[in-house]
């Protein structure tokens, strides 16, 4: 049995975030700029659900859609002119020419070879992306720095702070602190708003609320660099405070904080929260793309959204969810692993996929990706079985506070999997961790192992029937199911 169940489409806090208005001409007014153009989703009613998932293409190579990939490559040459950073547009021709949201590194590599420097900085970021202490030099990551740095060269401002911070730390290259600094000056020289707001972080000018009082950052906050005032606003020390930034930085054209008001309106003006939900869809804010793709797609909506009017629709909600996890979002790239893995919401059951998305997640600092990739690598899910490599992603996991990787860390523990000797008494103090950390599931586990007991931990029945007691007491009639299913089938974790 898992650890702990979760809504894998709409947590109760996305439910709470986006209770709205949908009238339906206005939801496919406000996907159009977003759903792949080709695609056959906006030709049908909103409502009528749709549960099987698009064929991919045969061939998902930029060759072999030499159309979709001259509009990609625009956008890329677009964001270049522009120094943005916003792939969102680029990413909507791949999958509507391939269905597929893996065929991008193939996309990225052939603009990259063509000298497109967002493509450049897209592979080199992500190579960059989750580098261990002994990666550091290693062939690929100074491979990974020479492509940004060759994005900085061609004036990319979001490559020269990519190179920056890479100096900083020494990535890929030898750390030169100076050069650094003059990477990020030159960064700033354009003008452009995103650099200049890295600066002013990268330089701990802008490190929360206070800062806004420093000169550099009241002279951002004058020039009207939305960045600035989304930070400081996400940063107030007060709700009156928060409000009154997050509406500033609306104003300006920030996406985020668009979608942020959407969220902290929904409850009290549901009118007002789906109008800047839509807004920040159209600003092509990859959490407000996501979001809205999960109220499409679940099935089993509250009836606070429910009566709203919010259609279900599986085709369009996948292509939504997709688009946000090819622009970044990694709770998309969650959602996506966990769709494969149960075959549900119109995808076909694919490990392998699956484990992919789990991967990029994980690399991208996705605490609830890492646990998922620890444990379909501990149980050979999806890539061939490697309990030693799942240990350090299960350990960042549990770290980052994610309870299901106690549970898991307790598994491994009792059982001694990977090089870790078999220790009971271990487990056990490890499932205490996990209740000490709200988890009452952890009672179900301890009832377990004090029953059988094990190396260094003595059964003890009286112990057993106290802790299932107490399960009893927090989760009612699941706990003895738990219990059962453990007791027949044995300890075995699930995603």
């Amino acid at each position: 049995m898992p650890a702990m169940k979760t809504s894998v489409l709409i947590q109760a806090g996305l439910c709470a975030a986006a209770p709205a208005l949908f009238a339906q001409d206005d939801l496919l007014d406000s996907l159009k700029d977003v759903l792949p153009s080709e695609s056959s989703t906006l030709e049908q009613p909103a409502a009528a659900p749709q549960t099987t998932q698009d064929a991919q293409a045969a061939d998902t190579t930029p060759a072999a859609h030499p159309k979709e990939y001259a509009a990609f490559k625009e956008r890329l040459q677009q964001e270049a002119k522009a120094c943005n950073y916003d792939f969102l547009p680029a990413m909507k021709a791949i999958l509507t020419a391939t269905n597929d949201e893996f065929a991008v590194d193939a996309w990225m590599r052939q603009a990259a070879a063509e000298g497109v420097a967002p493509a450049m900085q897209y592979l080199g970021d992500k190579m960059l992306t989750g580098v261990t202490a002994e990666e550091l030099q290693s062939p690929q990551v100074k491979e990974a720095f020479a492509m940004v740095k060759k994005a900085a060269d061609a004036g990319y401002a979001p490559a020269m702070l990519n190179v920056a911070l890479a100096r900083i730390n020494g990535i890929g290259t030898p750390k030169d602190e100076a050069q650094s600094r003059k990477d990020m000056l030159a960064a700033c020289k354009g003008g452009q708003f995103m650099p200049r707001f890295k600066w002013l972080q990268l330089t701990g000018r802008l490190d929360g609320f206070d800062s806004k009082d420093k000169p550099e950052v009241k002279s951002e906050i004058e020039r009207g660099n939305h960045h600035v005032v989304y930070f400081l606003g996400m940063q107030a020390p007060t709700d009156k405070e928060r409000s009154e930034w997050l509406q500033n930085a609306v104003k300006l054209g920030n996406a985020e904080a668009v979608y942020a008001l959407s969220a902290a309106c929904s409850a009290t003006m549901p009118k007002q929260s789906y109008q800047l939900l839509q807004e920040a869809v159209k600003m092509h804010s990859p959490g407000a793309v996501f979001l809205l793709g999960c109220l499409l797609t679940e099935p089993n909506q509250p009836a606070a959204v429910k009566g709203l009017g919010i259609p279900h629709n599986d085709k369009m909600g996948r292509q939504l969810i997709r688009l946000a996890a090819m622009s970044g979002n990694t709770e998309a790239r969650y959602m996506l692993g966990m769709s494969y893995h149960d075959g549900k919401y119109g995808f076909a059951k694919d490990d392998t996929r699956a484990y992919r998305n789990f991967a990029i997640g994980a690399r991208a600092g996705d605490p609830m990706c890492s646990f998922a990739q620890s444990l379909m690598l501990l149980k050979g899910l999806g890539v061939q079985k490697n309990e030693k490599a799942s240990l350090p992603l299960m350990l960042e996991a549990a770290n980052r506070g994610i309870p299901s990787a106690l549970i898991l860390m307790a598994y491994v523990q009792y059982n001694g999997l990977g090089g870790i000797p078999a220790d009971a008494y271990k487990a056990k103090q490890t499932l205490q961790d996990a209740l000490a950390n709200n988890v009452p599931e952890a009672l179900v586990y301890l009832a377990y192992i004090t029953a059988r007991g094990g190396v260094n931990l003595e059964a003890d029945a009286a112990e057993s029937a106290m802790y299932l007691r107490m399960a009893e007491h927090d989760l009612k009639d699941e706990a003895k199911k738990m219990y059962d299913d453990m007791e027949k089938n044995g300890w075995d974790p699930e995603l």
